[in-house]
């Protein structure tokens, strides 16, 4: 038996990996999901046990992979529209990306997002050099 992440004290969850097999060449791996409840004086714990076959336990693992990157996506739109809310006439990508704090990357990402869903419009941005490519949100 191995943890497959890591136990958070006092949860009363352990999420393991239980190997078993003997020397014939039968066994398997197994994904052990283990609820022992949280200890409270005078109240009986319980044990409840689920066990799991390795392709279900990789399927939560992408399926909580992706739930990570939607977060981190959604911090990043946020980000975004935080810098855009300080420049209501626009601002152009270069600043939106250095006040937003974004690496490129997911700078465009989150543009994309915002103009998918019709919340960031394209302007130009009058300078003294000319006019650049900018953004705003949307009216």
């Amino acid at each position: 038996m191995n943890r497959r992440a890591a136990y958070e004290p006092g949860s009363g969850h352990h999420k393991l990996w239980l190997t078993i097999g003997g020397r014939l060449g039968h066994g398997g791996l197994y994904g052990l999901d283990l609820d022992e409840g949280e200890f409270q004086q005078g109240v009986d714990r319980r044990w409840e046990v689920s066990v799991l076959h390795p392709d279900e336990v990789k399927q939560q693992r992408e399926d909580r992979k992706v739930l990570d990157l939607e977060r981190r996506e959604n911090e990043h739109v946020e980000k975004l529209i935080a810098a855009l809310h300080k420049h209501p006439a626009g601002q152009t990508a270069r600043q939106l990306k250095a006040e937003s704090r974004l690496n490129q990357d997911n700078f465009l990402r989150a543009l994309a997002v915002l103009k998918q869903v019709g919340r960031v419009e394209e302007i130009l941005i009058p300078t003294k050099r000319g006019s650049f490519d900018g953004f705003r949100l949307a009216k």
